[in-house]
């Protein structure tokens, strides 16, 4: 249970069903879909142990699973909306792994906040492993958020990996949600999709606590130095064999660059 769902319920607010290790029961919550944009489904065993997982967890309250496969980031993600079922989408790639708390973290603050948008803490996969999560602009550049150790963030732009979404921010924009921008500012599909989110009167969060693996021949999670109080990165290849790298680079901005 991360503090910030603990907090709310110490305030008196209504206290969602738990399992025994404090993750939300799935059945708190209205059904919706897990939607996985995927290149080749089962080419990374990490993830398809995690969606599986996932699905056989989330399938008791009457969730779908789909995903597309194709090179289409854009068309994959519309395709998922355009076939969603339920109050919410999640759309995941194939190539992350995650833990089933990390969606149901994502949907307790969505239900309990009432809010529009909601991603997990994701670094890229790529060195120097900046953080997907994007604070403000500078000059068109998107800037990687430098975030708390805890508690949620209203952010201005995020990957869509693992973002969750309320049906009705599809509702407020039109088919093709997703798409690389019309004009010349080179936006890509994510970074695009959360302008207009934006210029719909909806906000976007990011819970720094629950934390999204990316898949390359390690997989990079953000890890809290203790110590300090500041992300690092953590490159897992196994469970015994871990290498952080002190620091999450702060300084990569991108313009239409993939997220």
């Amino acid at each position: 249970m991360s503090d910030a769902v603990a907090e709310l319920i110490a305030q008196g607010k209504p206290s969602l069903k738990r399992f025994p290790d404090g993750t939300p029961d799935p059945r708190n919550f209205p059904p919706g879909t897990l939607g996985v944009v995927a290149s080749d489904l089962g080419r990374y065993s990490a993830f398809t142990m995690s969606i599986t997982t996932m699905y056989a967890l989330m399938s008791i309250t009457g969730c779908k699973l789909t995903y597309t496969r194709s090179v289409d980031v854009s068309g994959n993600c519309n395709e998922i909306i355009r076939h969603m079922e339920g109050d919410w989408a999640w759309i995941i790639g194939d190539d992350h792994e995650f833990h089933p708390s990390v969606l149901l973290n994502l949907l307790a603050h969505m239900y309990e906040r009432d809010l529009d948008v909601i991603v997990p803490h994701c670094l890229k996969r790529t060195p120097p492993w900046p953080s997907v999560v994007y604070s403000h602009q500078e000059d068109g550049w998107y800037v990687p958020a430098s975030l708390p150790a805890k508690g949620l963030t209203k952010i201005h732009a995020a990957g869509s990996a693992g973002m969750l979404i309320r049906r009705r921010v599809f509702d407020a924009l039109s088919d093709p949600w997703f798409r690389p921008a019309p004009d010349a500012a080179g936006l890509n599909e994510d970074l695009y999709f959360c302008q207009q989110v934006r210029e719909a009167g909806c906000d976007i969060w990011c819970d720094p606590e629950t934390l999204l693996g990316h898949i390359a021949i390690y997989t990079t999670y953000p890890r809290l130095d203790p110590e300090t109080g500041l992300w690092e990165v953590d490159l897992r290849f196994d469970e015994d064999n871990r290498f952080p790298v002190k620091r999450i680079a702060q300084a990569e901005k991108v313009k239409g660059a993939a997220a």
